[in-house]
């Protein structure tokens, strides 16, 4: 089975100038120029990153908060809720090679109740904890059969 990572979060730290600096989710810092288009302080913009990442929805004192849509150069797309500027809330990731996942994020990681979709047609519904497979849940084979139902835990089935 493949496993996805969900690893592009990012938090912005300074607002400064019209130098952004942001951190990446394992603590680099990247200093990008940026572009606002709306109101990115309180209200709806469209905040563009010179690497081509795109952000568009609303913001609260200089963070993205409330619903958003944010995209990446390599194709992958995050539509849902942000909150203090990370990735929070309900929402649905949509990936470059077909996967999708649909349901409830923590901290830019998928964790709660959703559905990752496969491009065969294969998919899990269940329970999630730091991005993997955890607790109850049923994965499907590309026909809508159940392939395995039951606990899952760091993304490995063990038991039904």
């Amino acid at each position: 089975m493949k496993y996805i990572t969900f690893l592009f979060l990012i938090t912005t730290v300074s607002f400064g100038g019209c130098l952004t600096q942001v951190k990446t989710e394992n603590e680099n810092v990247i200093t990008s120029q940026r572009e606002c288009i709306g109101d990115c302080l309180n209200g709806t913009g469209i905040f563009h990153f010179s690497d081509g990442t795109t952000y568009k929805g609303q913001w609260k004192d200089g963070k993205r908060e409330g619903q958003g849509f944010f995209s990446l150069p390599n194709g992958t797309t995050y539509e849902g809720q942000w909150k203090n500027d990370k990735i929070e809330g309900h929402g649905a990731v949509t990936y470059p090679g077909g996967e999708k996942y649909v349901g409830e994020l923590k901290n830019g990681r998928r964790e709660g109740e959703g559905t990752f979709s496969f491009p065969n047609g294969a998919k899990y519904v269940g329970k999630w904890r730091d991005g993997k497979m955890n607790g109850q849940g049923i994965l499907y084979d590309a026909n809508g059969t159940i392939k395995q139902q039951g606990i899952f835990v760091n993304g490995k089935f063990i038991d039904q």
